[in-house]
């Protein structure tokens, strides 16, 4: 929660300091924004979109991998937002075989 609200204090000071541009996100952001029916995630998709000066991409990215019910549903906020940031790293090559295996992918040919 603590989170949300840093990056609600990030987006009033940049929306205070850019007071000519009252949309600090683009239109086509606006109206995926628009299609999103719980104001509450709808609203926490925005501001980070804001304070992370996502592409449109990469919010459609966050949403279709849930990030809000994740983090919601998470205790390791902190991890969460680390693999939103950067993605899934592959550090060994188990890693590999763990998501070929998880998607029914099969090395006998």
């Amino acid at each position: 929660m603590s989170g949300q609200l840093l990056a609600t204090e990030k987006v009033q000071t940049a929306s205070a300091k850019s007071s000519a541009r009252p949309f600090l996100l683009s239109w086509s952001h606006y109206v995926f924004l628009l299609g999103i029916k719980n104001p509450d995630e709808r609203s926490f998709y925005e501001i980070e979109a804001t304070a992370g000066n996502w592409t449109l991409r990469e919010l459609k990215r966050q949403f279709d991998t849930s990030l809000y019910e994740r983090l919601a549903l998470s205790r390791d906020k902190a991890g969460i937002r680390k693999l939103a940031k950067k993605g899934h790293l592959v550090e060994r090559p188990q890693d590999i075989l763990k998501e070929a295996a998880g998607a029914g992918i099969s090395g006998v040919g």
